[in-house]
């Protein structure tokens, strides 16, 4: 089986300091037309499909609705990455229900979005876990980013488990 990473969308709400994108991407912004997505899932039968990269796929839920269940019809399994942002519930439930395998959702508490005055919090993400039926619990993996600043703490945590 092969394992394709495509960006459905190369636009984010985040400027991660980690992230080529932030600083080094001189392409324009844009997103994937169901034309392309078709085209894609026309030539990856039976592979998996990791929608990713340096865009947040979830800031389009209709596109990310779209892809799952194009893929799933060509029985390619689709995972996503998202930096939680725009993982509301209705979202997350939408994707899944379409047929979403996997989900990694890695929080950046300490990045903030564009136009906003304080980071997102681990409110939201607390709230997204405590609101989502456990079919869709299984099939998600939450990471913490964590800064450089953070780095120690967290590894001091990490020693009681």
């Amino acid at each position: 089986m092969n394992i394709w990473q495509i960006e459905i969308t190369n636009h984010c709400n985040i400027s991660c300091v980690y992230c080529p994108r932030t600083e080094l991407m001189t392409r324009n912004i844009g997103k994937m037309t169901h034309e392309t997505i078709d085209k894609i899932a026309s030539v990856a039968s039976n592979d998996m499909i990791r929608l990713h990269h340096y865009g947040e796929s979830l800031l389009y839920p209709d596109l990310c609705v779209y892809a799952i269940e194009t893929f799933a019809k060509h029985g390619i399994k689709a995972g996503i990455n998202t930096n939680g942002t725009a993982a509301t519930l209705k979202n997350v439930k939408r994707v899944f229900d379409a047929g979403l395998e996997e989900m990694v959702l890695s929080y950046h508490p300490l990045y903030k979005r564009k136009n906003e005055k304080e980071p997102a919090s681990n409110r939201h993400i607390q709230s997204l876990i405590d609101g989502l039926d456990k079919k869709y619990l299984e099939k998600m993996e939450v990471i913490r980013v964590v800064s450089p600043e953070e780095e120690t703490q967290a590894i001091e945590e990490l020693k009681g488990y």
